[in-house]
């Protein structure tokens, strides 16, 4: 699992004294809450353009470059906004703007999955780590996307979810049936209640919009 020696990957991940900052932050974020259940550090945030928030708690604060991001954490970002986070193994995910992800790390077994992140609504793009032994799947009300490459785009809208895979592959399996492996340059539209459609390859225009709302300017 990502989370097993988090603090020990984290540091070697960021430069000197900034794990001990967010760790700090996070132990004020445990001292203001209500509920004793220590908070579990996966990831850090990277980069970050625009109004950011996290939701923790019950609690909606402000996110800045640094800041250490918890299992169960909900990040929402505004219009023209965007976030990378990194993870322990090297991963980073890139949320786009108009966008609700849930942070969901559990330990695997019979009822869980593993590493997920679910996607409520909006877009955004994940560069798998080559070194990750257990790679991060996305979940939305549709579909679960799970890497078998290096660089991939999901992106959630009201009734439908999109998968498409810039480098690597990535199977998709619909969460009403059915499944597909995309390979670079195809993508494949998932609707609610139905099995994922034929892997097709996008059109330029379409590529370059998932691109440009998961990149940083």
């Amino acid at each position: 699992m990502l989370r097993r020696s988090l603090l020990v990957a984290l540091t070697a991940l960021t430069a000197g004294g900034t794990l001990a900052a967010a760790a700090g932050a996070l132990a004020q974020d445990d001292a203001a809450r209500d509920d004793a259940r220590p908070l579990d550090p996966v990831a850090i945030v990277e980069a970050l353009e625009g109004q950011v928030f996290l939701l923790r708690g019950g609690r909606q604060v402000p996110l800045e470059v640094r800041r250490a991001v918890a299992d169960s954490d909900e990040i929402l970002t505004f219009p023209d906004a965007r976030v990378r986070l990194r993870f322990a193994d090297g991963t980073l995910v890139t949320i786009g703007p108009n966008s609700r992800c849930l942070v969901a790390f559990h330990r695997r077994d019979a009822e869980r999955e593993g590493d997920i992140l679910r996607l409520i609504e909006g877009i955004l793009r994940i560069f798998t780590a080559e070194a990750a032994s257990e790679a991060i799947k996305v979940r939305t009300r549709s579909a679960i996307a799970s890497p078998r490459g290096t660089e991939w785009i999901v992106e959630r809208t009201p009734g439908s979810t999109a998968v498409f895979v810039v480098d690597g592959a990535v199977a998709v399996r619909g969460t009403a049936g059915g499944a597909v492996l995309l390979e670079p340059g195809f993508g494949t539209d998932v609707p609610d209640g139905a099995p994922p459609g034929e892997p097709k390859r996008w059109g330029q225009a379409r590529v370059d919009d998932a691109l440009a709302r998961t990149s940083f300017r």
